[in-house]
């Protein structure tokens, strides 16, 4: 799976341990500790297992796509 961080030049590395917050055996050692994983963005582009990949998404590290975009300005109506 592609994973993006849009504005990163060159090489950029990131360590994760994504079984420190979320327990599943593919994360942890034999003895239950958490595995350190290093993602390599090269020009902003890193290619990752599928499951690792979700994981950068979900917690912010990473986009799917390359292009930046705004976050959303959400406007609630007010009741008068």
């Amino acid at each position: 799976m592609k994973v993006y961080r849009p504005g990163t030049k060159g090489l950029h590395r990131l360590f994760v341990q994504p079984g420190k917050k979320i327990e599943k055996s593919e994360w942890q050692d034999a003895y239950g500790n958490p595995i350190m994983y290093t993602v390599e963005f090269r020009e902003g582009v890193a290619h990752v297992e599928t499951q690792l990949g979700r994981y950068l998404i979900d917690e912010g590290l990473a986009a799917r796509s390359p292009i930046i975009v705004p976050p959303l300005e959400r406007k609630i109506a007010l009741p008068s």
